[in-house]
């Protein structure tokens, strides 16, 4: 009573349900762990430690959509947990092909549309599997895939499921740790691909400034110029060549993700002006209250 009498402007109490497995403590890099690596399923290349998860910002969303939702034990698409790297098992919502709104538009790596609020939620919880500037591993070149086995393929998988349910229509492997040559990308709506050691053989004479946005930094539009057409080549996940020809937005998709390969990112090849802009998006800030 007393403490309510001097500080009357004191909110009202709430019950917060947190889920705990968001703080778990940074897991050892794979070289200090030689016991569970032998038992590591997913060994499709090198496997980099990623920093300790930050709050997700969806608890909004999660608030509204009831908080049944926060018994998150499904698991997106075709994702399961045996595919996913031991550090990375965070879970998803089941997906409701009839929740997912009609594409309105995409920018560089970024489907932009309206998503409800169980579909927020189940975007951020994607990616929050998705490593995030300014991680180190974004800035390493990516070594050749030599071995096309069951263990590349559930990482092509895994990565697909990522890539849908983070809304986004391309994801390279050192995006979630994985420093090996491969991406996931959709070369047309409701398909989803895979290339691994890809190369771009050709590129048109035209190019195109457009907006692009990047699953990595998040809340980034930067204008960058690529080539209008492409033709790529490499394998799919079972060792078979292919190739695509590509223009337009797929086209601008794969010349992003063939970037993350080398540890280049968008704002490097944006202007200065934007790139600073990027730089202050990106850059932490304190939050009081």
């Amino acid at each position: 009573m007393l403490v309510a009498q001097l500080v009357p402007a004191l909110p009202e109490p709430r019950l917060v349900l947190v889920d705990g497995g968001l703080d778990r403590a940074k897991p050892p890099h794979p070289r200090q762990r030689p016991a569970e690596g032998a038992q590591r399923r997913v060994r499709a290349g090198t496997e980099v430690s990623q920093p300790p998860a930050e709050r997700l910002p969806g608890d909004r969303a999660l608030h509204q959509i009831g908080l049944e939702c926060l018994a998150l034990a499904a698991v997106a698409r075709r994702l399961r947990l045996r595919h996913a790297l031991p550090h990375d098992r965070l879970p998803l919502l089941p997906f409701h092909a009839a929740s997912v709104p009609v594409v309105s538009e995409i920018e560089g790596q970024v489907r932009v549309e309206e998503l409800d609020a169980e579909r927020e939620a189940r975007r951020q919880l994607a990616l929050a599997q998705i490593r995030q500037y300014p991680d180190p591993v974004l800035r390493m070149e990516a070594k050749p895939v030599e071995e096309f086995d069951d263990d590349l393929r559930r990482l092509a998988e895994r990565m697909s499921a990522l890539m849908v349910e983070a809304r986004g229509v391309g994801l390279a492997a050192t995006q979630v740790g994985i420093l090996r040559r491969l991406f996931v990308f959709s070369p047309e709506e409701d398909e989803v691909a895979t290339l691994v050691n890809p190369v771009i053989v050709w590129r048109s004479d035209e190019v195109e400034v457009d907006d692009e946005g990047c699953l990595s930094l998040q809340g980034v539009l930067a204008p960058v110029e690529r080539a209008v057409s492409v033709r790529i080549e490499g394998k799919d996940e079972t060792g078979k060549d292919v190739s695509y020809d590509l223009e337009e937005f797929a086209a601008r998709a794969v010349q992003h993700e063939v970037d993350h390969l080398d540890g280049v990112l968008m704002i490097d090849r944006t202007t200065p002006e934007a790139r600073r802009e990027a730089l202050a998006t990106l850059r932490p800030r304190v939050v009081i209250g």
